[in-house]
């Protein structure tokens, strides 16, 4: 996240649709196709099972393949070079010009010394992978991108934290002034208990875990909800 702070003053943003359907599996898999599909019978009278051949998304190695082809294109086809500190900055210098692209799964940030360059470079990713170009960065990974006159930039986090308390079913709690109650002991959940399947609206425990890891919180969640009501 620090690398595309750095990035966002005079960067434009893009996205690729259905990344993940772009890499070849590294496995064989089969499933059953969901209800509804013309399922057919082998001549053995079972249900025939499907080959997957490309990563949908929710599979567990779907991020990291499509990381590995898109890395592959970016550095074999196009020039750029991939950062050791940091393997999802990459940069291209080509005659008097330089791209820096910061991505996140198949989020783009990229910042160019021209529009002009920057322009030809989307075009000719977008012959490859289906690319939406969206213009300057506004918001980028839940934050939004305020720039002031004199050129800084301010990522506030409001419009996140009111879209998570949305789907926890929290937006009309009652706010209260610290993250998490004092002298709260935590006890270990068993196998049976009913604690080990909490929702919070729409969204279960681990969900809403990690919308909390963007605010870098491990406190009780409720409580948390609860004082992010308050400072927004």
């Amino acid at each position: 996240m620090t690398d595309m702070n750095e990035l966002l003053c005079c960067a434009a943003r893009a996205d690729i649709s259905n990344a993940s359907l772009d890499a070849d599996m590294d496995c064989e898999l089969y499933v059953e196709m969901p209800e509804g599909f013309n399922n057919e019978v082998g001549r053995d009278g079972k249900r025939r099972v499907y080959r997957v051949r490309k990563c949908l998304f929710g599979f567990k190695q779907s991020n990291r393949l499509w990381d590995d082809l898109f890395a592959e294109h970016l550095t074999t086809k196009m020039g750029f070079v991939q950062s050791i500190a940091d393997p999802c900055v990459y940069t291209l210098h080509k005659d008097e010009h330089t791209i820096i692209m910061a991505t996140w799964t198949d989020d783009l940030i990229i910042a160019s010394s021209s529009k002009a360059f920057r322009d030809k470079f989307i075009a000719k990713l977008a012959q490859k992978f289906d690319l939406r170009d969206q213009g300057a960065a506004t918001d980028i990974l839940g934050a939004e991108l305020t720039r002031a006159q004199d050129g800084s930039l301010e990522l506030p986090m409001g419009k996140y934290v009111k879209q998570l308390l949305e789907k926890a079913g929290m937006s009309d709690c009652n706010a209260v002034s610290t993250p998490a109650e004092t002298g709260l002991r935590m006890e270990r959940a068993t196998s049976d208990d009913s604690a080990c399947d909490v929702h919070f609206g729409t969204m279960n425990f681990r969900a809403t875990v990690g919308c909390l890891i963007w605010l870098a919180t491990v406190c009780p969640l409720k409580r948390v909800l609860q004082y992010l009501r308050g400072a927004v």
